[in-house]
């Protein structure tokens, strides 16, 4: 599923064979992993002028 996926993403604790399929790899869903990214895709594109944090 992760391999058809538009934005493959796994938090740090998910199985291997998930993490693997993702690319790309967020904090633990401990330290809120997917609200990470979902931070960072409301703020794409990000500002004129500002430096954009992209995910890992």
């Amino acid at each position: 599923m992760l391999r058809r996926a538009g934005l493959p993403a796994a938090v740090a604790n998910a199985h291997p064979e998930v993490k693997t399929a993702a690319r790309i790899l967020l904090p633990s869903n401990d330290d809120d992993g997917v609200a990470s990214l979902i931070r960072a895709l409301l703020r794409w594109p990000p500002p004129p002028g500002s430096s954009p944090t992209a995910p890992r």
